[in-house]
Parts: structure tokens; C-alpha cells; sequence
């Protein structure tokens, strides 16, 4: 029997309708949005603005973090801002957030967006700095050389420099205590310090002052702004700045390819990582159909690129652990008893591992927890419609992790501003114990998602409970970018904390230090210390003894490398 084919097209019609009703409630699959899914709140825009005008040029972190609060009941943190009519930005403030969407779904968050300020800063066609390219084929095969140079193997064959430069450290630290007029060092240290981690944070200084907020004009808002003189809007000069930028960063990139370079033309280092990439690509140079080796312009950005990133968040946890020693002495105390005892109180230390020291180690966890060097991390963007809990982020959208947010959760950490390591022994992630707990029981069963947390053996604790695929720290970022020289970072401020207090006591120069973010540390996107009076005391006679004698030994290591 024939249908009906008005039966046939209202059958049709209630199909489809129940369809979309439930496309309406809750979305076809679990990451496609429903059809009325909104954007994730944040505050009242304007016309055309959106919340252009409310985005602050000083603390952003700050005033996005009380932000995220802000929205915390309607959607656990998840903040969406508005720029001008088009541009949208997510910012995560929660360490869920992170899993769930840059460890889980990093297919498509993993991307940069594009930055108008590296087109003025990086030479053509711009998408020449590691840092900065685009989800793709030639980041995966930058991404490679990267991870292959910090693989355990490599790192080991590193251990003598790093042994060496912090040696120099100590050695340049006792001079200054001993030939000073003054006992107050007002912040040589600094400079020495700066000049033990590979001394180029020059680049990722300029970076940052070219980055941070209103410094640079919103051309990816509104490009028609290049065309106007500079004088005439309120980025007066910001194309000179580019320019001395982009001059400075290149001639310095170039200045090192060219010295290690020459040295291994020289004979030095001639099985060094460098000196195999090297190789690589000269003798591409001579065989153009090897399409996988690195042009000398790339090879100059990604050997500039590796010892700018492990300097920068290096330095600034050294940096920002002296001040935090010298503010709480009790720490310190509690930090040099442990090295005196696990390490021996006559020999230096020459390499220290984070299981035979594991309140050191909590300190340098918890100085990136208190105050991390990026306060927000590098920008990711989507390169697909998305959504998650019931809103939708569009393609295109520019993501950012609130690394201090996540670090200062109330809900997560005790007291949150304190500086306190004891919290990472009672807890592997420094977690309040009620949290811990509850996280762990909420997630039974679930998936592993994202690269999941540190595979290290877990500190003692009975507040321990793993939290899958939570990190101890997002100091270094997230998802398939997160940066490739954390361990690196580790063992380098690890070793020079524990050469630093087993040769010195520290102490402020009389009145109490200020640990305050606003007043202490700078106001840029990389945070650090600024500089402050600390006396640098040798813990004995013996010691100082010690300095000189492993000094010769490291000087003459160092000048095979001059």
C-alpha cells in the first residue's frame, strides 16, 4: 500500500523537528555546540567594543582572575571576553579547564593566533620563531629537533656546564661579600645570576614589553589602524619600538648561531646536538631536495629560541627563591638542614636529585606555584568550532591559561599568597587534603585525559591522591605545547639552590623584605624579582675555602668553551 505523502512529509517534519530539539537542549555529539549554546560569560560589553576598553594595561592576571571569580557560579571560571566586533578570547582559570580542553582536545587547541606584533618583530614571512608558529608540519619538525636536544641523555651531557656556571655563581657571590664596602648586596646578584642562565634575557624582556597590554596597537581588532601615523594614536611610536625590537632580538640570535658555529668549525663540540643540526644544514645548502633540514635563518631563531626559553622562567624561579629564602628565614633553615645532611656539609653539591631532596625540590615547586614568571601563558587558539559544559567557542578563538588564577585557586591551595613547601610534601600537587580527596573520588573511572601529570615518584604524604591528568605545576604551559624544558629548568635551579645554601646564609638587610606582587616583582608579562638588599653570608671559612678551590676547577672547564 502506497503512503500518504502528506503522512510521509509530516512524519518528515516531527523527525526532524525532535532533531533539532534535542541539538537545541544538548548538542548532536559531546563536543558539537547546540544550536543556542552562548559564549562563556564575562562582563557587559559595548558596541563594537565588546570589552576592548576594560582590558587593563597593569595586573592583567590579576583583574582576570577576580574576573573568572565572578562567574565561578554560572560557569566554574570559564571566562569569555569580547574584543571589538569579531575577536574572542577564553581565558582558563582553573586547572580542569586546562585538562579537559588544551590536554584532551589538543588537535585543536594547540595552534597560535596570529600576532600583529610578531609580523613588525620577526623577519619575513614571520612565522620564523619557534614560539610563534602555527599548529602544523613545520612545528611538529621544530617540535622534534626541540625534544630531542632535551631528552635525558642530552640533559646529562649538560651537567657539567651547569655544575660549572653555578660554581661561577658562588665564586662571583663570595668576591662581592668579600670586597664590597658594604655587606648589602643592592643587586649585583642579580647580574650574576642573569649571566649563569645563558644571560639572554634580554630577548624575552623585549618580548614582553612588546606584548604586554597597551603597549602594542589591537591591529588584529582593528588593522586599519597601520595606515594611521603613529603620532595621530595612542601607541605613539610603536613601529620604531617594533623595529629596535626585531633589530636587537636578530643580531643577538645571529651573534650566537655565529659563535657556536665557529666553534664547531673549530673543533669544539663537534658531537654536541648543535653541531649535528648544523651539519644538517649545510649539507641541505648542498642538496636541495632534503626538505626536512632547517634553512640558517630557522637554524639561527631555534638555537636563539632554546636559550632564551631556558632562561627566562630559569632565572626568575632562581630569582624569585632568594628572595623567598631571605624573607623567610625559617625555610631557609629547614631548606640548608636537608642539604647538610643528605649532601654532606664539607663537600659542594655537584648534582642533586629531587627524590634525595624533597624539600628543596617542594620549595621550587612552590615558588613557581607563589609567583610563576609568566603569569598568563603563551596564547593558544582553536582551529575548529568547540564546546564545553554547555558553551560554545567558536574556531578562531584565542585561549589563554591564567597560570596565576590556576595557582592561586582558594579552592584548591591553603592560604594561597603564603609561601609554604610543606604544602607540595603533604600533597603532591600542594593541594588542600579535602580537594585532593574530592577530586580523586569524582574522577574513578574516568579516562586519562591530555599527557596527564608528572610521571615522577609521588611525595610522602598521607593528603596524597593522584589527580588525573592534573600537573604540579602549569609554570611551563600546557597541552601538546608545553614547553619542553621543564626538566631542563628543574635541574638547573635545583642544583644552583643547593650550592646557594650550602655555601650562604641570607638575610634581608635589616628591614623585612616585600614579597608583595604588586610592589616586589615586575609588572611585565615575564615576572620576576625586582632587586632588592640581601646579604649574602658564607655559612664558614671552610666553605668559602671550598668555593675557591672548585672555582679554578670550573674556570679552566669554562674556557675550553671560550
Amino acid at each position: 500500500m502506497a503512503l500518504d505523502p502528506s503522512l510521509l512529509l509530516a512524519v518528515s517534519a516531527l523527525s526532524l523537528a525532535i532533531i533539532l530539539l534535542r541539538r537545541l537542549v544538548k548538542g548532536s555529539t559531546v563536543h558539537s555546540p547546540p544550536l543556542l549554546a552562548s559564549f562563556p560569560p564575562g562582563p557587559p560589553t559595548l558596541p563594537l567594543l565588546g570589552n576592548l576598553h576594560q582590558i587593563p594595561q597593569d595586573y592583567g592576571y590579576l583583574t582576570y582572575a577576580d574576573w573568572a571569580r565572578s562567574t565561578a557560579a554560572s560557569s566554574d571560571g570559564l571566562l569569555g571576553l569580547k574584543i571589538g566586533p569579531t575577536a574572542r578570547i577564553v581565558i582558563l582559570s582553573r586547572w580542569r579547564q586546562v585538562r579537559d580542553l588544551l590536554d584532551a582536545r589538543g588537535a585543536i587547541y594547540s595552534s597560535r593566533p596570529r600576532l600583529p606584533a610578531a609580523e613588525y618583530v620577526l623577519p619575513p614571512p614571520g612565522d620564523i620563531h619557534p614560539a610563534f608558529l602555527a599548529y602544523g608540519p613545520k612545528w611538529r619538525r621544530t617540535r622534534r629537533a626541540v625534544t630531542e636536544f632535551m631528552k635525558e641523555d642530552a640533559l646529562e651531557k649538560l651537567l657539567p656546564i651547569q655544575d660549572a656556571e653555578t660554581t661561577q655563581l658562588m665564586w662571583d657571590l663570595l668576591q662581592d661579600s668579600r670586597n664590597s664596602s658594604s655587606p648589602v648586596d643592592d643587586g649585583r646578584y642579580q647580574d650574576h645570576a642573569l649571566r649563569a642562565f645563558a644571560g639572554i634575557i634580554l630577548a624575552s624582556e623585549d618580548w614582553a614589553a612588546i606584548l604586554a597590554g597597551g603597549a602594542f596597537p589591537p591591529l588584529d581588532v582593528f588593522p586599519w589602524i597601520r595606515h594611521i601615523p603613529d603620532v595621530l594614536t595612542p601607541w605613539s611610536g610603536w613601529r620604531a619600538r617594533a623595529a629596535d625590537v626585531r633589530r636587537r632580538q636578530q643580531g643577538l640570535y645571529e651573534e650566537l648561531y655565529a659563535e657556536t658555529l665557529e666553534r664547531v668549525r673549530g673543533g669544539k663540540g663537534r658531537d654536541s646536538y648543535f653541531a649535528r643540526l648544523i651539519g644538517e644544514q649545510e649539507k641541505a645548502e648542498r642538496d636541495e631536495k632534503d626538505k626536512e633540514a632547517f634553512t640558517q635563518l630557522e637554524m639561527t631563531y631555534l638555537a636563539g629560541f632554546m636559550l632564551e626559553g631556558g632562561s627566562d622562567t630559569t632565572a626568575m624561579a632562581f630569582l624569585t627563591l632568594v628572595l623567598a629564602m631571605a624573607a623567610f628565614p625559617e625555610i631557609q633553615k629547614e631548606a640548608q638542614a636537608e642539604i647538610d645532611s643528605v649532601l654532606g656539609a664539607e663537600s659542594m653539591p655537584h648534582s642533586v636529585a629531587g627524590k634525595e631532596l624533597p624539600f628543596l625540590r617542594a620549595c621550587f615547586l612552590e615558588s613557581l606555584r607563589w609567583r610563576p614568571g609568566f603569569t598568563m601563558a603563551i596564547p593558544h587558539t582553536t582551529t575548529a568550532d568547540d564546546a564545553y559544559k554547555g558553551y560554545f567557542i567558536p574556531r578562531g578563538t584565542t585561549v589563554l591559561i591564567n597560570t596565576w588564577a590556576i595557582h592561586h585557586d582558594p579552592d584548591e591551595y591553603e592560604e594561597p599568597d603564603e609561601f609554604r613547601p610543606s604544602r607540595f610534601l603533604a600533597n603532591r600537587f600542594g593541594a588542600k587534603e579535602s580537594r585532593s580527596n574530592e577530586n580523586n573520588e569524582n574522577e574513578q573511572g574516568e579516562a586519562q585525559s591530555g599527557t596527564g601529570a608528572s610521571s615522577l615518584p609521588l611525595a610522602p604524604g598521607e593528603a596524597e591522591k593522584d589527580m588525573k591528568g592534573r600537573r604540579e605545576s602549569y609554570a611551563f604551559g600546557a597541552g601538546r605545547r608545553l614547553c619542553p624544558g621543564q626538566k631542563m629548568a628543574e635541574m638547573s635551579v635545583m642544583l644552583s639552590m643547593a650550592k646557594l645554601l650550602w655555601a650562604f646564609d641570607m638575610r634581608s638587610a635589616g628591614q623585612p623584605l616585600d614579597t608583595d606582587v604588586r610592589t616586589a616583582f615586575t609588572n611585565s608579562i615575564l615576572m620576576g624579582p625586582k632587586k632588592f638588599p640581601v646579604v649574602f653570608a658564607v655559612r664558614s671559612e671552610a666553605k668559602a675555602q671550598v668555593i675557591r678551590d672548585e672555582w679554578k676547577r670550573a674556570d679552566a672547564f669554562l674556557a675550553r668553551f671560550e
